[in-house]
């Protein structure tokens, strides 16, 4: 545990925008588990933003700290779980073997799945095929993990099922009420904007939906208008 806590403060204080960031190793009084906290203020959604607190890690720090992700997810706090899902995206085939035997462990249709695990996915060879079925497996409220892996991943066939099934989403009453979830929709509505990716006749009926329910689709700092999501 000391190993891996201070291998992620050496990291972190590389990082121009969470040099500053506290963190801290706390022991849950009831359980006795041990796990790390970051305070991130400020920083919305780091999994997709400008820039995340393990970025200057080199490969073999990244191939440390990812190792020691993968083993013991559980000892990371909520926020520091988010940048350990961007650096699951961006290098996560520094481990694909371990994350790979990983993930065919676990029950992804149950909310107890540690799914911040999903953003690995878009560094996997066979990361698509995983991303196309877990999008009608994993529940609501918990896929953060997954969306990140869409991000970050360049596929068509991802683009339109993940399209499809906002577009289903979004018609089931109370969906995006605090769980998080408008918010990764209205990030996907400005990417795919501004990279063309589909007409906008194909993308209007979500952006109606979302300027009705959360507000303007206007700026890609906007924060979501209840919760944050869970990863």
């Amino acid at each position: 545990m000391d190993t891996f806590f201070n291998l992620i403060c050496a990291v972190v204080k590389r990082s121009q925008a969470f040099a500053s960031s506290p963190l801290e190793s706390i022991v849950d009084e009831e359980t006795g588990l041990a796990f790390i906290t970051i305070e991130t203020e400020g920083c919305c959604f780091p999994e997709i933003a400008e820039e995340g607190a393990f970025d200057q890690a080199t490969d073999a720090e990244a191939t440390l700290l990812l190792r020691g992700f993968i083993g013991e997810a559980y000892r990371c706090a909520f926020e520091l779980n988010r940048h350990f899902a961007r650096l699951l995206a961006r290098k996560g085939a520094l481990v694909a073997t371990e994350l790979e035997a990983r993930l065919t462990t676990i029950d992804w249709s149950s909310y107890a799945s540690p799914s911040v695990l999903l953003a690995g996915l878009a560094a996997l060879p066979k990361g698509t095929a995983w991303i196309l079925r877990l999008l009608d497996e994993v529940p609501i409220d918990h896929r953060d993990g997954l969306f990140t892996a869409c991000w970050y991943t360049v596929d068509d066939e991802v683009r339109e099922k993940l399209l499809a099934k906002f577009d289903a989403w979004r018609q089931v009453p109370g969906w995006g009420g605090g769980d998080g979830e408008d918010y990764w929709l209205g990030q996907f509505l400005r990417k795919w904007r501004s990279m063309g990716a589909f007409p906008e006749e194909r993308l209007a009926p979500l952006i109606q939906w979302y300027e009705k329910t959360v507000g303007p689709l206007c700026s890609s700092n906007d924060k979501p208008t209840q919760n944050t999501p869970s990863t």
